[in-house]
C-alpha cells in the first residue's frame, strides 16, 4: 500500500500499521532480559523512504531524562560510532 502511493495518514493503513507494531511489541516482550541502566529499542524499516541510507529516526520523547542530560544536543559523536543531530532528530551510523 505504501509503495503504491497511498497517503501515510490514510485510516485503513494507519490501523494496519498499528496492528503490526503491536504484534511486534508483543513478540519482543516475550524475550525480555532485565539489564540495569539499559533501554529497550524497537525498530522497523522505513516504509516511507524518507530516511537516507544508514540513518535512523528516534522518538526522543521516549528517552529517559538522565540519558538526555548526559549528552549535549549538538551534532556529536557518541562512542565514535553514532552521531545525533537534534535539528533533524536523526541518529546516523558512522
Amino acid at each position: 500500500m505504501i509503495l503504491s502511493g497511498i497517503p501515510l495518514d490514510e485510516t485503513y493503513l494507519q490501523n494496519h500499521l498499528s496492528i503490526l507494531m503491536n504484534d511486534e511489541r508483543k513478540s519482543l516482550k516475550g524475550g525480555r532480559i532485565p539489564i540495569p541502566d539499559s533501554y529497550y529499542l524497537m525498530g522497523t524499516a522505513d516504509p516511507t523512504g524518507i530516511l537516507d541510507r544508514q540513518n535512523v529516526s528516534l522518538d526522543m520523547r521516549r528517552f529517559h531524562k538522565r540519558l538526555l542530560q548526559a549528552y549535549d544536543y549538538s551534532f556529536k559523536k557518541i562512542n565514535g560510532q553514532i552521531s545525533y543531530n537534534q535539528t533533524t532528530d536523526l541518529f546516523k551510523l558512522c
